[in-house]
């Protein structure tokens, strides 16, 4: 499950909103969003290229994001 609350914050933090991230994922505002809220998946391809564009390159940063505990 997905910490929205942390992918939130990097993608405040590199400017990013979830229109302009999902443009670049090549997906929709909407899938985004619902992938940020646990209703769908990430890929490891989304999650590695969200990685990419918000420069997450700490291995604990990416675990505390993309696989948070479902009490988050």
């Amino acid at each position: 499950m997905v910490n929205k609350n942390k992918l939130r914050g990097r993608m405040i933090e590199k400017g990013e909103t979830y229109e302009s991230l999902a443009k670049k994922l090549n997906i929709t505002k909407n899938t985004l969003y619902n992938k940020a809220n646990g209703i769908s998946s990430f890929t490891t391809d989304e999650a590695e290229m969200i990685c990419d564009i918000l420069h997450i390159t700490d291995n604990n940063d990416k675990c505390d994001i993309f696989l948070a505990s479902s009490s988050q």
